[in-house]
């Protein structure tokens, strides 16, 4: 009776590891797509406000190009 209360427990153990795993599998495969989404969203923004052939870090920041705008005027 102890060693078939054993397997059974091993057996009820194994099953809910498996589906534990399996769930955090989707879950983690759901959060790989989602990021993915995000990233190209992401990148699409970036290309869309970066003038062609120029990097975003080089270009000079809105506060500096205000500056010597206000600089130049007077």
């Amino acid at each position: 009776m102890p060693s078939a209360i054993r397997r059974l427990t091993a057996l009820v153990f194994a099953r809910g590891l498996f589906f534990f795993s399996y769930a955090a599998g989707l879950f983690s495969l759901r959060m790989l797509i989602n990021g993915n989404a995000q990233f190209e969203r992401l990148l699409q923004t970036v290309q869309a406000h970066t003038v062609v052939g120029a990097s975003p870090l080089l270009r000079p920041s809105r506060l500096r190009e205000s500056k010597l705008k206000r600089y130049r005027q007077s």
